[in-house]
């Protein structure tokens, strides 16, 4: 059952058992957007960015388009390994190529990025020109 497989990934990725989440991962007959965001999300929370970045390459390999939590998990496990340029190309890409719009999450991963990679200026700038008001978050 493919809704008892996901609660199983999401319930051992959320507890850090990623051992676990992966191999009920791997064992799903059919990987829907949901199972690849619960193994995304687990990898990228519990320090496997790397990991997560090859997966959300995988992901779409395999022909499942990301949606708006699949982002959230690639561009948080870029922003945990400082890799601005991919983060950058992710969240561009949310719109250019996948036709959605980025929430305030897609652009506080992006803030947090520009300001970890000493770019202050373009992280305000960023901050200031969101459609969205920043909240606590943001700032």
């Amino acid at each position: 059952n493919t809704f008892l497989a996901n609660l199983l990934v999401q319930m051992y990725g959320t507890c850090g058992r990623l051992s676990e989440a992966r191999l009920f991962f791997l064992r799903m007959p059919e990987l829907d957007v949901v199972a690849w965001n619960s193994m995304l999300v687990a990898l990228a929370a519990h320090g496997e960015s790397r990991d997560a970045i090859e997966l959300f390459g995988v992901m779409q390999i395999e022909g499942t388009i990301p949606d708006e939590v699949s982002f959230m998990g690639a561009l948080a496990a870029c922003s945990h390994l400082g890799l601005l340029a991919q983060g950058w190309r992710y969240f561009v890409s949310i719109t250019e190529s996948y036709t959605m719009l980025p929430t305030s999450r897609h652009y506080c991963f992006m803030i947090d990025m520009l300001g970890k990679s000493g770019r202050a200026e373009e992280a305000h700038e960023l901050l200031e020109t969101m459609p969205f008001v920043p909240d606590a978050v943001a700032w």
